[in-house]
């Protein structure tokens, strides 16, 4: 018996990953930080196949909304499907003590969670990516390019 790859979708290189908190999957998840002709490619690993595409400038504004305490950004990513554009926002959660990474397409929203080091707010926090760790690790995946 064959199995077959998963189709990767926008191919990257990996530089690493980054782990945030996703509230639909109550746990933990992982997503590879790539570089590609495109720019910074965000592939959640329990769904290679629905890469999030951020160009240059766009992963530079994000990258800027983690690093920063209170930054926020909006910005616009590419993903594949039949909607192919989305939305990427960076939100400030004072009570949480970190940052929401949200993701809109079409009518679907996919939130991830950085928890600041110091939160207790989740109880996989040790493990987490702090913003801030997740700012320059895209910063620099954005220079790679």
């Amino acid at each position: 018996m064959t199995t077959s790859e998963p189709v990767v979708l926008v191919p990257g290189n990996a530089l690493g990953r980054i782990i945030g908190w996703m509230p639909a999957r109550c746990g933990p998840v992982s997503v590879l930080v790539e570089t590609s002709r495109l720019g910074v490619v965000l592939r959640p690993e329990h769904a290679p196949e629905e890469p999030v595409g951020l160009p240059v400038m766009q992963a530079r504004r994000v990258a800027g909304a983690l690093l920063v305490a209170d930054g926020e950004a909006v910005v616009t990513a590419i993903v594949p499907g039949p909607e192919p554009v989305a939305s990427l926002m960076v939100s400030t959660f004072p009570a949480l003590g970190g940052k929401a990474v949200t993701v809109v397409v079409g009518g679907d929203q996919f939130v991830c969670v950085l928890p600041s080091p110091c939160s207790a707010a989740l109880p996989a926090a040790p493990q987490l990516t702090p913003p801030k760790e997740a700012g320059e690790f895209i910063a620099r995946a954005a220079e790679g390019v």
